[in-house]
């Protein structure tokens, strides 16, 4: 069952032109103590990365990670505050080239930060949201946004096939789920468009940005010949 579904995933990807790693199945970071660190393979000379901090409204976050967007979540009365993080990797972003030539490339990481007794605090972190640079032969990754109910996500993959996605998660009773998501097909010589776009109204942990997994979701249509 497993290898029918790794060769689903590899001809989806191919058909998009996007390029697969493997990654693998233990988590790729640890958070605890209000801390991220990554969970990861260091030369000696790297190790001082896993070491070394920054300090994120109040989070202390492995100078390995880059903070690629920071999103404030304040909803009206009745929730708890929020702030989302979206951090990448050195080695992802390019960053790492010349001082750490060496660097495990890791996984992005999509961060839920709450704001309980008058600072944040980690709530939970997926590895499984953002799209990493090897999901498509440019930047995936465009951008989180805040909407009326909670945030969107926007992703941009393809080569010869090209799609853009749009996730959108809405907080209810202090949790966000995936309350909808649009794509736009569209061909390299713009000769053929697909739109399609997915409205959930059901609540189930499959969709819980806690646990989700946002490549069972980049599926491809038949553009047709």
């Amino acid at each position: 069952m497993k290898v029918k579904l790794l060769l689903l995933v590899v001809s989806f990807l191919s058909c998009f032109g996007i390029n697969l790693h493997a990654q693998s199945d233990s988590l790729t970071y640890i958070a605890q103590d209000n801390t991220i660190r990554p969970n990861l393979k260091f030369t000696k000379d790297d190790e001082a990365l896993t070491t070394h901090y920054k300090h994120v409204a109040g989070i202390k976050i492995s100078k390995y990670y880059e903070v690629l967007d920071s999103l404030f979540i304040n909803p009206e009365k009745g929730s708890s505050k929020y702030r989302v993080l979206v951090l990448s990797t050195l080695a992802q972003d390019g960053a790492a080239d010349n001082a750490y030539p060496n660097l495990p490339e890791g996984k992005r990481l999509l961060v839920v930060l709450k704001y309980e007794k008058g600072k944040y605090v980690i709530d939970y972190v997926n590895e499984n949201v953002i799209l990493n640079v090897d999901y498509s032969q440019s930047e995936p990754y465009l951008g989180i946004k805040r909407d009326s109910a909670g945030f969107a996500l926007k992703y941009f993959i393809g080569s010869v096939n090209k799609c853009t996605f749009i996730f959108h998660f809405n907080l209810e009773d202090d949790t966000f789920y995936l309350s909808k998501y649009s794509a736009d097909y569209y061909t390299i010589d713009l000769s053929k468009e697909k739109k399609k776009e997915h409205v959930y109204k059901d609540k189930t942990e499959g969709r819980n940005l806690r646990n989700i997994r946002i490549e069972g979701y980049l599926q491809a249509p038949d553009m047709g010949k």
